[in-house]
């Protein structure tokens, strides 16, 4: 009996890091299709996607009526979709491609798309299908972080961003928690590159020195590839379940109340959801509007905030100026003393200059006479 073919899948939302995670476990060798998705302004070392397989999974999601940017991306998939007539042709065009890669080639296949947290029961059904061993990696990166650089590269409403984030990682865990070998965070490839390439290595098998693991790892990870700044997280259910998973991603293990945070998470979204699901359209403008108000209120907050700290700045700047002006004013008097005594002196002067000469004439007179 031959030995199973194995993929590994890169797990993550969109702007999580997902790319140099991708492109960490191919430099580690890990094999991928010659067709990807080409690189841009966006992302200028690329997205490590299969170009073929995001179509296909961008055709099954506008068939279930979940594209992507929408509100309704946020809503649950169909009941029993992998299974659904619309979706099959799809499936099955997947599931020849698969297979012809996996013929082709020798070691590990890497497959990225952050699509697949939520297409992860098609993938499972695959795997079983085709008899290949599946194992996932994490990557996760701060909501807050991910919403703003949606909101920067598609112009998405940052509390749309935010739900699309905690509905890709639910996902993820409700439906592959078992085959997630590791966890990584972004924010981490910045201090510890190396740790967080070897638990990619591990994950996917790799038997690599750790000399080339290190030298690979900084070879990929560069500052430049941070286009936003680390974040500090506010607090919410959304918040704790990134504390989680970062936590899992330092101590190697998912933490003790990673479930209960993704259940107390999950309530809120069903809320979330019947909102939207009750009238469609306008509903999401409610919602829309709802969140944007609460994001006005954090800023006006802020801005409170900082109103009170530029006025006590003021404060000070306004009694060192006092001070330097009543230092001014006294140098002020002192220069205009100054001058005025140079001014009696210059008088001074002026009335004894003439006595003095007639004095200066006689005398040299006098040693004229004398001569």
């Amino acid at each position: 009996m031959g030995v199973r073919p194995k993929v590994v899948i890169v797990l993550g939302m969109h702007r999580s890091g997902t790319s140099l995670a991708a492109e960490m476990l191919v430099r580690l060798g890990a094999h991928t299709r010659a067709r990807l998705l080409e690189p841009n302004k966006s992302n200028e070392r690329g997205y490590w996607e299969d170009a073929d397989v995001v179509d296909l999974h961008d055709s099954i999601f506008a068939t279930l009526e979940r594209p992507w940017g929408d509100w309704s991306a946020i809503l649950p998939l169909t009941s029993g979709w992998p299974e659904h007539p619309a979706v099959l042709p799809f499936r099955r065009r997947l599931e020849k491609l698969i297979s012809s890669t996996l013929d082709s080639a020798t070691g590990p296949w890497m497959f990225k798309d952050p699509r697949l947290c939520r297409l992860l029961p098609l993938w499972r059904a695959i795997a079983q299908d085709l008899d290949f061993d599946l194992s996932a990696v994490l990557s996760v990166r701060s909501p807050k972080s991910v919403a703003a650089s949606l909101a920067a590269r598609d112009k998405i409403p940052v509390s749309l961003g935010r739900l699309l984030w905690l509905v890709h990682y639910l996902d993820c865990c409700r439906f592959g928690a078992d085959l997630i070998q590791t966890c990584v965070s972004y924010d981490r490839w910045f201090t510890e590159p190396e740790n967080q390439a070897l638990a990619l290595a591990s994950a996917a098998g790799f038997t690599a020195p750790a000399a080339f693991v290190k030298e690979t790892a900084l070879s990929v990870v560069s500052e430049a590839l941070r286009h936003q700044p680390p974040s500090d997280e506010g607090e919410g259910s959304i918040e704790d379940v990134f504390h989680d998973l970062h936590g899992w991603a330092v101590t190697g293990l998912p933490p003790a109340t990673l479930t209960a945070r993704l259940g107390a998470a999950e309530s809120m979204l069903k809320e979330v959801h019947a909102w939207i699901g009750t009238t469609g359209g306008p509903q999401f403008d409610y919602l829309g509007s709802m969140m944007k108000a609460e994001e006005y209120r954090r800023a006006y907050q802020a801005s409170a905030a900082l109103n009170v700290k530029l006025r006590g700045r003021a404060d000070e700047y306004r009694v060192a100026y006092q001070t330097s002006a009543a230092k001014n004013e006294g140098y002020r008097a002192a220069y205009q003393a100054s001058a005025d005594r140079c001014r009696e002196l210059e008088r001074l002067i002026g009335r004894m200059e003439r006595p003095l000469r007639l004095l200066q004439t006689i005398r040299t007179s006098l040693k004229a006479a004398a001569g």
